[in-house]
């Protein structure tokens, strides 16, 4: 994943922590503190790429100022319990570190929700026949299809059919993503309540009866 290009800051949450209690110069090497932890090569910590502490001269020349100015600094944080450092010494930010835990879930059910797309062998005789199979389209974002065409994706497993008609869009950005997590019947109400024909499809079972 590419580095963040922006820190997210809460200035209520940084008033009711204990940080703010603190002298203006601990809140200030705080602060330059979980700017470093940014850039760190693991996010929220200040580590080497091999996963090593930085040593406290060169977290305060990081943060520039002395390494006596910030031992001292670095008590009156611990006084409060602001920083967390691993079994090896290495001081990350709890904030920090829950935050990209919540990215890397969002990101992991994110790509377990992608539409898959329909190969065009896996069109059944379900089809029906005033279509040709050249008129069959799939995409692998429903918000947009355009023509006189059938349109397929999948749905967690289930095959949804829409009739496109002389319609352009399927379902705007906003309807989809507030589809999140939706199993296929209720992208089918919802496509339905646009005024499409859509319905669920029924698996063909080849050389059945």
């Amino acid at each position: 994943m590419p580095k963040l290009p922006s820190i997210q800051f809460y200035p209520g949450d940084w008033l009711r922590d204990p940080v703010s209690g603190l002298s203006l110069s601990a809140q200030g090497l705080w602060l330059r503190m979980l700017l470093i932890s940014h850039d760190s090569p693991r996010y929220g910590y200040l580590c080497y790429p091999n996963g090593t502490p930085l040593p406290p001269e060169i977290i305060a020349s990081k943060c520039g100022c002395s390494l006596e100015q910030y031992e001292t600094l670095l008590a009156e944080l611990d006084s409060v319990n602001v920083p967390s450092r691993t079994p090896s010494g290495t001081i990350y930010s709890r904030r920090m570190m829950r935050d990209e835990r919540r990215r890397a879930q969002y990101r992991k059910s994110k790509a377990k929700n992608e539409i898959e797309v329909i190969p065009h062998r896996f069109h059944t005789n379900s089809t029906p026949s005033s279509y040709s199979t050249s008129n069959i389209k799939t995409s692998p974002l429903p918000p947009a299809a355009a023509g006189d065409s059938i349109f397929r994706f999948d749905r967690y497993g289930e095959v949804i059919v829409v009739e496109m008609g002389r319609k352009k869009r399927l379902l705007s950005k906003s309807d989809w993503d507030s589809l999140s997590g939706a199993r296929a019947d209720g992208v089918v109400k919802k496509l339905q309540q646009r005024g499409f024909k859509a319905w669920v499809e029924q698996p063909t079972l080849i050389g059945a009866n």
